[in-house]
């Protein structure tokens, strides 16, 4: 039998793109002190790799990971270093793993169990399995860029593995989740998403400034308003289903040249260390 030690170096190359993602979402923006990422073991379906309490962009090698089990989401070594509180949230999507353009919003608070905390954390199964649940399943649906990219998962370029109807799902007070098949998948939609949101909040403040609202009523003899409405002129286009689907398509051949950006990125920065790729 491997010992935990053992699996790690036997899936450096997965671990060593796993450490690169952490720092690339890091560097992006999208995670600061907080936030995590993990990939399952290649080596051993029933497990996961996650980095133990530890700042994103300070994970630099084999030490800084932990391997869990995913049925219970606990170290497979009870000695190892403390772990995030949050690692349910990776231990029950993959138990659940499975394109649609709406994005769910999943509020805690609409589960706490009686005594819990209220501070939005996914510290729990029960929580992990209620915010895995918006990642339905289907099997008809398979992630498209992981024909484009190398899948560090399966370690080939063959189908990829079902892809989740909702890659990603916002939380109420507390972030957004996403899944993908492959860790380099994950990241774009993890610095894309974020790029979007901050797109849509910026659109939605100059509709609601610059927008050329039209204003309809009637008025009585004494001047009041008895009835009114008002219309806007200027209302926001979203992307339909179709063009959502075709755009993801034409995305898929360009995903290996963001990746390979963002690597660079990271790589010249003296902030990172990678002690798995030297």
């Amino acid at each position: 039998m491997a010992s935990k030690s053992d699996d790690r170096h036997d899936s450096t190359g997965i671990l060593s793109t796993l450490i690169t993602a952490s720092h690339i979402c890091h560097y992006h923006g999208v995670l600061d002190a907080y936030g995590h990422i993990s990939v399952r073991n290649p080596n051993n379906k029933s497990t996961f790799f996650l980095s133990h309490n530890l700042a994103p962009a300070l994970i630099s090698d084999l030490n800084d990971l932990v391997e869990y089990r995913i049925d219970d989401a606990e170290p497979v070594d009870p000695d190892t270093k403390a772990g995030y509180s949050e690692r349910c949230i990776h231990s029950e999507i993959l138990k659940n793993e499975k394109s649609g353009t709406e994005v769910p919003v999943f509020d805690a608070a609409n589960h706490y169990q009686s005594g819990s905390k209220h501070d939005f954390l996914i510290r729990s199964i029960h929580l992990g399995q209620a915010l895995a649940s918006n990642f339905t399943k289907s099997q008809a649906t398979y992630v498209k860029v992981g024909t484009s990219l190398v899948n560090r998962i399966t370690g080939s370029h063959s189908e990829a593995p079902p892809s989740p109807d909702h890659p990603v799902v916002l939380m109420r007070g507390h972030g957004f989740t996403t899944a993908a098949a492959s860790i380099e998948q994950a990241v774009y939609q993890a610095i894309y998403t974020a790029i979007a949101a901050k797109t849509q909040a910026v659109a939605l403040t100059m509709q609601g400034a610059f927008s050329d609202a039209q204003l309809l009523g009637k008025v009585d003899d004494s001047g009041n308003i008895t009835k009114g409405s008002s219309k806007s002129a200027a209302k926001l286009q979203y992307l339909n289903d179709q063009e959502a689907s075709d755009s993801s398509s034409m995305n898929e051949s360009n995903g290996g040249r963001a990746w390979k950006l963002w690597e660079r990125e990271v790589s010249v920065s003296k902030l990172y260390d990678n002690t798995l790729k030297k």
